[in-house]
């Protein structure tokens, strides 16, 4: 593996200012009701949490859930706005959750001999692909079966409830 360049640090700052900037974005298009301070709020739980879970998790395999805390953190923060609420949680776990797969693939990749520099690039592209993806299929569904989901009743298949 020493033959390998390891990932250089702006590449990761890269990544976190451009995905900071869509996701604070993203927060005020989408009308989440989700401020500025509970977005970087949400962003500070994953910083705070990763080091401490991460450590857990690749030493003894246990991933304890932090989506239930973040939760209530997020609904005491922003009372009264289940819409802020949920992008809070997508931030604050989602990331987390994002973060431990990135870690647990460079491992992977350093266990079976890849280049550091291939696997996070790699793990890069998949996750923008898998998210105009999944948001391509999203719409595609909702196209799709737009009365059966309007509808209260729903079908065996499909339910808006």
């Amino acid at each position: 593996m020493k033959v390998y360049k390891e990932v250089p640090l702006w590449w990761f700052g890269a990544i976190f200012i451009v995905t900071f900037g869509l996701g604070l974005g993203l927060c005020y298009a989408a009308d989440s009701g989700l401020p500025w301070w509970g977005f970087i709020v949400a962003l500070i739980f994953t910083t705070v949490f990763i080091p401490i879970l991460g450590s857990l998790y690749a030493t003894v395999g246990y991933q304890p859930s932090l989506q239930f805390l973040i939760q209530m953190v997020g609904g005491a923060m922003i009372p009264g706005k289940p819409v802020a609420n949920m992008f809070f949680t997508l931030y604050g776990y989602q990331t987390y959750q994002l973060t431990l797969n990135l870690l647990r693939d460079l491992k992977l990749g350093q266990y079976t001999k890849l280049p550091p520099r291939a696997t996070f690039t790699m793990q890069t592209i998949g996750g923008i692909i898998g998210g105009v993806l999944n948001y391509v299929i999203m719409k595609s569904v909702i196209a799709g079966n737009r009365e059966i989901l309007l509808d209260v009743q729903g079908t065996n298949g499909w339910s808006g409830q």
